[in-house]
C-alpha cells in the first residue's frame, strides 16, 4: 500500500504558501520519511523544492480573510481540500496545511490506524493563552466541527463518501448555512 503526504499551496499578495510547503517538505522527509506531493497553480517552485510529485491545478474560488500578523485581510485560497481523495497519488494520504510544522515522526501513528478517515475534532491554542472551545463547533446549534489542518484517509468507500459530502455542502452552501444556523460572516464556498 503506498502512503504519502499532500499539501495544498497557493500563494496570495503577501504570503508565499509554496515556500512554506517546500520548508514543510523537508521536515516531512527528516521526520517521516514518506513522499510529499504538492497540489499548486504555481510553475515557479523554489530550486530545491524537495517536493516527490507536483500537480497543477486551478486556485478554485478564493475570499479574504483577516490575518492580524499583516494587520489586514489577505486573499485566501483553500476551499479544494474536498479534492485531496481524487488527486492523490497514494492509497494512504495525510493532508497537511502549508504552514504546518512536523517536528517529530508522530504523525506516522496515523497510517498504522484501522480507521478510513480522520481529522481533529478540536483547536488548541499551543500558548495556553486562550482556549478555543469556541472553534470546536460551529452554528447556533453548535455542531462538532472537523478541522483539516491535518487530515488522514485511505482509499476506502467510506474516506469517499465523507469527501463527496463535502462536495455536496460546498455546491449547497447557502441551504447548509441557513439548515445550520451559520452566520451569514461566514464565508462560503
Amino acid at each position: 500500500m503506498t502512503r504519502g503526504i499532500v499539501i495544498f499551496a497557493y500563494n496570495n499578495e503577501l504570503i508565499d504558501y509554496v515556500a512554506l510547503a517546500a520548508w514543510s517538505a523537508a521536515n516531512i522527509h527528516r521526520h517521516l520519511d514518506l513522499p510529499v506531493c504538492l497540489i499548486t497553480d504555481a510553475v515557479d517552485l523554489p530550486v530545491d523544492h524537495g517536493f516527490d510529485q507536483v500537480i497543477n491545478t486551478d486556485k478554485h474560488s478564493e475570499y479574504h480573510r483577516y490575518f492580524a500578523d499583516f494587520e489586514d485581510h489577505v486573499t485566501w485560497y483553500n476551499k479544494n481540500r474536498m479534492d485531496a481523495y481524487r488527486l492523490s497519488p497514494w492509497d494512504q494520504t495525510l493532508v497537511l496545511d502549508a504552514d504546518y510544522v512536523v517536528a517529530s515522526s508522530q504523525l506516522l501513528t496515523l497510517f498504522d490506524s484501522q480507521q478510513d478517515f480522520l481529522a481533529h475534532d478540536q483547536a488548541y491554542d499551543i500558548t495556553g493563552a486562550e482556549p478555543f472551545r469556541e472553534n470546536d463547533t460551529f452554528g447556533q446549534y453548535h455542531v462538532p466541527m472537523s478541522w483539516a489542518t491535518v487530515m488522514y484517509f485511505t482509499r476506502s468507500r467510506h474516506a469517499e463518501l465523507i469527501f463527496e459530502t463535502m462536495h455536496m455542502i460546498k455546491n449547497n452552501w447557502t441551504h447548509y448555512r441557513d439548515l445550520y444556523g451559520i452566520t451569514p460572516s461566514t464565508h462560503s464556498f
